[in-house]
């Protein structure tokens, strides 16, 4: 029997050929290195007639040790598979992967379906037989390069922080820019900060706050129209008083991604130009921190015209705290307080207290009381305790 041997069909047609390019980060300095091997890569491939042009695969400001959380691989990969690309160049092991596991993993799959990956920096191609252990070492020198290069910048930033140094860095903040030092320097943004803590102090809620500061022509760090979330952490940062706490975030490890043990923190007072004033950030803090304790006595949060004894008075038997509600039916309706647990049907029998019976046993001990007390009380069955 006469035996026909035919070359498969990718061997046939045209060989198609893609690229794949990264850079780690998203500095000024790597913007020109990034555009200048794509540019590079699609003349080099164009020049080759045997070759089909299938596209450029680029990753900007990504770490190469999560294949997952680079979009534009992935897509490679995808394509690769799909039966559109036959061959990947990359520069280099590193611009490929920083993950052993990962490089592997990826390059044995592309393999099996019969897709090359050549490395320009090590000459090596995956199709080679003799490419596997070099490859396999050439992975892993370049992931132990990964962990030291990310060991070092740690260093350096641990005995920066240790002497209050620090840096905008990358960060964005709304109402400041990057000075000349690298620190915060407040910009033509800062009266939509000084306004989100004008209108805080006046009693509004974070909702209404974001539709005041909307409405004269504020926005969000990203020209967004500002909402509540973002208005409790710009009121929490500390930058817009002129301090920084270092380390806030906890680390990740380079390889996993997964969080680490917290490092020990710094705190810089009067490390650059403030938008708010000391006062002012106390003020603002202050009431944030009550506004933390009621919640954690278990009353929610109201803003407006909530009664000055709310959060301030609470039962002698639970110790939950007294909730404002109308006791009486008809024109014998009257305002009162009760226990919340009993409020809420579990089981505490205190007794309900009648506002103006409470105010009256209040001022017995204390004397008149206004908006401006700050006392607690403990209801009783049969009296009250008041401390200052």
């Amino acid at each position: 029997m006469k035996i026909h041997v035919v070359k498969s069909e990718r061997h046939q047609r045209r060989k198609r050929v893609a690229a794949y390019c990264r850079v780690s980060t998203l500095d000024s300095s790597q913007e020109e290195s990034y555009e200048t091997q794509k540019e590079y890569y699609e003349d080099f491939i164009r020049c080759h007639d045997e070759w089909d042009f299938a596209g450029i695969y680029a990753d900007q400001g990504i770490s190469g040790t999560s294949a997952e959380k680079r979009p534009q691989f992935m897509a490679c990969i995808e394509d690769a598979i799909g039966g559109k690309i036959d061959l990947i160049l990359v520069k280099s092991i590193s611009r490929f992967s920083r993950n052993i596991v990962d490089c592997q993993s990826y390059v044995a799959k592309l393999k099996s379906y019969g897709v090359e990956v050549y490395f320009e920096k090590e000459s090596l191609s995956t199709m080679d037989p003799s490419s596997g252990m070099i490859f396999s070492l050439m992975g892993l020198i370049a992931q132990s390069e990964s962990e030291s290069i990310s060991q070092n910048i740690r260093w350096a930033v641990q005995e920066h922080y240790k002497r209050g140094e620090y840096t905008i860095g990358n960060n964005k903040i709304l109402g400041y820019s990057r000075g000349e030092d690298g620190r915060p320097v407040p910009n033509e943004d800062a009266w939509i900060i000084r306004m989100i803590f004008d209108k805080f102090l006046e009693g509004l809620s974070y909702r209404k706050i974001a539709e005041e500061v909307n409405s004269h022509g504020g926005h969000g760090l990203k020209g967004n129209a500002l909402n509540s979330c973002e208005i409790g952490t710009i009121l929490r940062n500390e930058v817009y008083v002129g301090d920084r706490r270092l380390n806030k975030s906890t680390p990740v490890n380079f390889l996993t991604h997964e969080k680490e043990e917290k490092r020990e923190e710094y705190y810089v007072k009067d490390g650059h130009t403030p938008i708010i004033d000391r006062e002012t950030w106390d003020k603002v803090q202050e009431v944030l921190k009550h506004r933390e304790e009621m919640a954690a006595a278990g009353l929610k949060l109201r803003t407006g015209s909530s009664h000055f004894l709310r959060g301030k008075v609470f039962c002698g038997d639970c110790g939950a705290p007294l909730v404002r509600r109308k006791s009486g039916r008809g024109k014998w309706k009257k305002k009162a307080w009760c226990c919340r647990e009993r409020n809420n049907g579990h089981g505490c029998k205190m007794r309900i207290i009648l506002e103006d019976d409470l105010i009256h046993m209040i001022e017995e001990q204390v004397g008149p009381i206004d908006e401006s007390f700050d006392g607690r009380v403990t209801v009783f069955q049969d009296h009250i305790e008041v401390k200052n």
